[in-house]
């Protein structure tokens, strides 16, 4: 699902800024070739994204400069990281990103009551060791996949049930 985050006008030559698409908060990113949208949470320890320098094609993280590919999601300065990224477009001067149709769910809905289920993000998609913050209503919530999966969980002994 297409959805527009922004004016065209509005966006500066070499520069990042926060943006949300649905339940999704967007580092959108404009350079000399072109504007890309990445997951705006920082894998590292949580910096906006968004709110880095731009240099060439490379965002730097505000909090501790880690470097990411503007066009794949790649981490320069750490291996094995990959933020993920989104299609942008631009249609009569609004930017638009695809986001997955559960992603567009809940950008306008009211808080959800308590016991609410409410979907926010395919699992299957995020990366491990990576973090993301999505919004439920008007709550952030930071979604985080564990570095590595346990092949088995640990069974508790009855000494400490």
């Amino acid at each position: 699902m297409w959805i527009a985050v922004a004016k065209l006008a509005d966006l500066k030559a070499d520069s990042a800024r926060v943006a949300r698409a649905g339940t999704l908060k967007l580092a959108l990113i404009c350079t000399p070739d072109g504007i890309f949208a990445l997951d705006n949470t920082c894998p590292h320890s949580g910096g906006d994204l968004g709110e880095g320098l731009i240099e060439a094609n490379r965002i730097i993280c505000p909090l501790h400069s880690w470097e990411f590919d503007c066009k794949s999601g790649v981490c320069l300065t750490e291996k094995g990281v990959k933020q993920r990224s989104y299609s942008v477009k631009i249609e009569r001067d609004e930017v638009l990103v695809e986001v997955p149709e559960i992603a567009a769910v809940g950008a306008d809905q009211d808080q959800p009551s308590m016991g609410d289920w409410v979907a926010v993000s395919d699992a299957a998609a995020m990366s491990p060791g990576t973090a993301r913050t999505v919004m439920v209503g008007k709550t952030a919530i930071a979604l985080v996949s564990p570095a590595r999966r346990a092949a088995t969980w640990p069974t508790p002994s009855p000494d400490t049930v």
